[in-house]
């Protein structure tokens, strides 16, 4: 099974910062996200490195600009929970501090990699890159065949049931089916959210664009529906 995520906010800050600006303060923290994400334990002394990243036992991670990769290593369950755990916890730490947030569409079928050459090849990355393409907001979708394999498990939908949720996904465009989303809620607090709500909603000013107002509403949306608790008081 495979992620591709898109670094939301990524081209804005190369547009506007120095490339030694967002190393020392936005690279560096969204790799303490990734690190969080992954279970990795960080200190203020010292950033997690790629080699940090390449050890976990069920994963393999590709950054590459605004682009990451995350695939499992084998095709079993205890993988495929790491990953969307994994998934949950990105899109959540990326929500809460910095201006880069993730959007990550998962799809799942045979692809071919060489690691230690960085090269990665096969159809579920481009369905999986769509995805997350064509979604309107900050949050993360599973498309039918992730949906199929994850089935395949035994009582998936006790195992899964804090992990995703079934749910109309805000999407650009119809031209791929998801109906599944994954669910970044769980342990939120009602709230840190609603501190987490003030806090986004300083990004998204009168200035902002209809699609950047509207992925913000659909984010804040998601976590209403989902969590059943108001932040709009």
């Amino acid at each position: 099974m495979i992620a591709v995520c898109d670094v939301m906010g990524f081209s804005n800050l190369l547009k506007e910062k120095s490339l030694e600006e967002i190393e020392s303060k936005h690279i560096s923290w969204f790799k303490k996200v990734l690190a969080l994400s992954l279970g990795i334990k960080i200190n203020n002394e010292s950033l997690p490195t790629i080699n940090d990243f390449k050890k976990n036992e069920y994963l393999n991670l590709i950054w590459f600009s605004d682009t990451i990769l995350i695939f499992t290593k084998e095709d079993r369950q205890k993988n495929i929970v790491e990953l969307i755990q994994f998934i949950q916890h990105l899109i959540f730490y990326s929500l809460y501090e910095g201006n880069m947030k993730a959007r990550v569409g998962v799809s799942y079928g045979e692809i071919s990699y060489d690691m230690e050459n960085n090269l990665l090849w096969g159809l579920p990355i481009v369905i999986a890159n769509k995805l997350q393409e064509y979604q309107n907001w900050t949050g993360g979708a599973l498309d039918d065949m992730a949906i199929k394999r994850i089935s395949q498990e035994p009582i998936w939908e006790v195992n899964y049931s804090k992990m995703i949720t079934k749910y109309k996904i805000p999407l650009k465009k119809e031209a791929i089916n998801a109906e599944y989303a994954i669910d970044w809620t769980i342990g939120v607090f009602p709230l840190g959210f609603q501190l987490l709500y003030k806090d986004y909603a300083k990004n998204v000013s009168i200035e902002s664009s209809d699609h950047i107002k509207d992925m913000y509403e659909n984010t804040m949306q998601f976590y209403e529906n989902t969590s059943k608790c108001s932040i709009r008081k």
